[in-house]
């Protein structure tokens, strides 16, 4: 697979070292917003890898989409653009998928959230969600982190929030509850971005011939399930 790497961050570099392992062809990397608008190799890729900031994402995918590349997005902080984004997806007829977080210990630990926020709500338990990352993370809360409460507040529950940004911690999310004279706590650590980075590159094989919008949950399901 032919793969262009929008964004050369920690996890723009990770992403490459992975793929250059496991054989995919990297076309190019792109560092910033003005070398994506110059760089005319990119329509050669069959698949973009985004990982940018907020301000640059929706940009960034919107000029991916109209070179007709599918896309991996792993950048957070602009999901209030989704519909935006979603148009211009379909006309442009490729395959995005996003996600807050592309490991698969998350994806699991959402589905466990689901099920348990009906549980602690009965209980009528006191829950905080509290996440952890490195000191360069610029969105607090994380993306992460807003899933786990949104969910549990669907649930009935009241939840409070704390998160830290502090050092090179990679991603810490902690999951609290207490109801009588127990205490229940949910944990996921990542050891390394290689998690991120090879739940991305499974995204981009998995996001092939498909066309739309979607979340890495919805095809990592489909994955798991098959």
């Amino acid at each position: 697979m032919r793969l262009a790497i929008v964004g050369y961050g920690r996890m723009g570099r990770e992403v490459e070292r992975l793929a250059r392992r496991a054989g995919f062809e990297i076309v190019c990397i792109i560092k910033s917003r003005k070398e994506l608008e110059s760089r005319l190799d990119i329509v050669n890729a069959e698949v973009a890898v985004e990982f940018t900031e907020p301000a640059a994402a929706v940009g960034n995918l919107i000029h991916l989409a109209q070179a007709g590349l599918d896309i991996v997005c792993g950048t957070t902080g602009w999901y209030d653009r989704l519909d935006e984004v979603r148009e211009v997806v379909s006309r442009c007829g490729v395959g995005v998928v996003y996600a807050p977080n592309f490991s698969v210990g998350a994806f699991l630990m959402f589905r466990i959230v689901e099920w348990l926020g009906q549980h602690l709500t009965r209980l009528k338990a006191e829950v905080g969600v509290f996440e952890a990352h490195h000191s360069g993370k610029k969105d607090a809360p994380s993306g992460t982190a807003k899933r786990i409460v949104e969910t549990l507040k669907k649930s009935g529950l009241k939840v409070d929030e704390s998160w830290l940004r502090v050092g090179g911690v990679v991603g810490w999310h902690f999951l609290l509850s207490d109801f009588g004279d127990e205490t229940l706590e949910l944990h996921h650590r990542v050891r390394s971005r290689a998690a991120f980075a090879r739940g991305a590159l499974l995204a981009a094989q998995l996001i092939r011939g498909r066309k739309g919008l979607f979340s890495f949950e919805q095809i990592l399901q489909e994955f798991l399930n098959a």
